[in-house]
């Protein structure tokens, strides 16, 4: 697989400019609702996301215990590729990305796409480049 390093250059560098364009390409303001399967379509026809890549899905209540579960089962896995998991809250896009320290360890990013802008204020260091929307990236080690 790629290299941990590679991820969050992609992350970080490359995918916050992928939203701005997708909503120009689908003639939708900033503000406009993006449906999902527009973005992965868009992603898709632009050849940087691939139908056989959708693995699993997990549907359900995030909130719900019960359905929580099989989604944190899932990620947990450590196998021959690395897992992440998307959540779409009207605007709002969370994803879960897999980092694999070794065979036995696993961290976890959460990066943010619309996040609090008190999420934000860690020193000026964090200030978004122009034309860019300000995400947060968590990293979670447990």
């Amino acid at each position: 697989g790629l290299p941990n390093h590679l991820v969050e250059e992609v992350i970080d560098e490359f995918a916050a400019s992928l939203l701005p364009r997708i909503r120009e390409n689908l003639g939708l303001g900033d503000c406009d609702f993006l449906f999902p399967d527009e973005a992965s379509q868009a992603l898709i026809e632009e050849h940087l996301l691939s139908q056989a890549q959708f693995r699993n899905m997990v549907g359900g209540n995030i909130l719900n215990e019960l359905h929580l579960q099989p989604l944190v089962d899932k990620l947990s896995v450590i196998g021959e590729k690395k897992l992440g998991a998307t959540f779409f809250f009207h605007q709002h896009v969370v994803s879960i990305l897999q980092l694999r320290q070794d065979e036995n360890t696993v961290w976890y990013d959460i990066i943010d796409s619309l996040p609090h802008k008190e999420t934000l204020l860690r020193g000026p260091f964090d200030k978004p480049s122009s034309g860019q929307q300000p995400s947060a990236r968590i990293r979670c080690f447990d």
